[in-house]
């Protein structure tokens, strides 16, 4: 037997009695969740843990590592310290990369 407080008069009131002892109210039921409500919530689980796997896979990390080299020789092509020769060399080694992403991965990096 658990003792609840009462919603009107906040004493102690049994779970198994029909009404609050000193005032009378009825005992509050006890909200219940429906059964509906959980899917959604099952579905955002369900694809955060998919999304989880999916991303720490091998192919996942290794498209991750190539986008990351775009972007750093597309910063290195962007120094102002390097002559003009030296920026078109890096800037066609970039467009090159990005190439073979597009040809590797089969997606724009």
């Amino acid at each position: 037997m658990a003792l609840n407080p009462c919603a009107e008069c906040n004493a102690s009131v049994s779970d198994k009695a029909n009404a609050c002892p000193q005032c009378g109210a009825p005992p509050m039921k006890p909200k219940k969740t429906k059964w509906w409500l959980w899917i959604p919530l099952a579905l955002i689980l369900a694809f955060l843990i998919l999304g989880l796997i999916v991303g720490s896979s091998p192919e996942a990390q290794q498209r991750q590592s190539d986008r990351m080299s775009i972007e750093i020789c597309n910063k290195n092509q962007q120094d102002p310290d390097l002559d003009r020769s030296t920026q078109r060399f890096i800037a066609e080694a970039c467009e090159k990369m990005e190439s073979d992403f597009r040809i590797k991965h089969g997606r724009n990096p």
